[in-house]
């Protein structure tokens, strides 16, 4: 895997905290393309994950290296911490790049223009707090290289997981067969979540076997509203095809011979017994 950082921000702290700081950028940047209310808290975008997560993200960290870069950005103020997990117990930290620190990566910019004038080893210290909020910091992207980069990820991401989606519904659509009501479909499609989604396909082909008659099957649109993925599929029963008269006379035929067959041999057992007898009364 290929990782992403800031130089300047390693220069600041170290390469692990510039990594760190790029992997929750991108994330932060990427629910606020994607509009996630979910993770807009007190007019800000956060970004959950737990320490483990992390370690997941960045092999080559230990548990206690994370734990002690992350602890690093708080207290100098670059990461926001809070907690807005739903359940009590649920201890996982949500962590948003503050206000400070998206002015203060500006700023390291600034101070090190590509000309090297005005060239400075500390950033521009601020002089009062920002108080606006950071989805009106993040519009100036064209001032920080950082988020451009960010950004264009997002974008990317977001571009591919549409047409993941949409060669997904396609497939689903060409099973469906019923082809009625595309594009109301396709927009409820794009709605659902994948682990719907990846329901619908798997049911897909069971569902149609057991709707043989397309007629009766419901429509794509009434499928995807009452979310029939989560039903029961019950096999269709076989249609009752009276046999031809051919068949009947040979079925016939075969039950005839098998009842001769039954009383022949009934026949023969019943002459062995009898000889059994006989023998036994010549030999006495």
């Amino acid at each position: 895997m290929i990782y992403s950082f800031d130089t300047d921000i390693a220069k600041r702290f170290n390469a692990d905290c510039a990594v760190i700081i790029h992997n929750i950028a991108f994330w932060q940047l990427k629910n606020q393309a994607n509009g996630k209310s979910d993770n807009f808290k007190n007019g800000m975008y956060w970004v959950y994950n737990s320490v483990s997560a992390f370690g997941d993200l960045f092999p080559w960290l230990s548990i206690d290296q994370i734990r002690r870069n992350l602890e690093k950005l708080v207290e100098a103020k670059v990461l926001a911490v809070g907690s807005y997990n739903k359940k009590a117990y649920d201890r996982t930290k949500w962590y948003s790049i503050t206000d400070e620190a998206i002015c203060g990566i500006y700023q390291l910019h600034l101070a090190n223009p590509t000309n090297g004038i005005g060239k400075s080893n500390k950033p521009i210290p601020f002089s009062k707090p920002i108080e606006k909020p950071i989805s009106k910091l993040i519009v100036r992207k064209e001032e920080n290289p950082l988020l451009i980069d960010c950004m264009a990820k997002a974008q990317e991401e977001k571009q591919i997981a549409e047409t993941i989606r949409e060669e997904e519904f396609n497939t689903w659509w060409s099973h469906y067969g019923k082809k009625k009501g595309r594009k109301s479909a396709f927009i409820k499609f794009k709605k659902l979540k994948q682990i719907e989604v990846d329901k619908c396909l798997e049911v897909v082909l069971d569902f149609v076997t057991s709707t043989p008659e397309v007629q009766f099957r419901p429509l794509p649109m009434t499928y995807l509203n009452g979310e029939y993925w989560e039903d029961e599929i019950y096999a269709s029963k076989p249609s009752f095809q009276k046999p031809s008269h051919q068949e009947r006379v040979e079925n016939a035929f075969i039950a005839g011979s098998n009842l001769a067959q039954k009383y022949q041999d009934q026949l023969d057992a019943e002459d062995a017994l009898f000889q059994q007898s006989q023998f036994k009364e010549l030999t006495q």
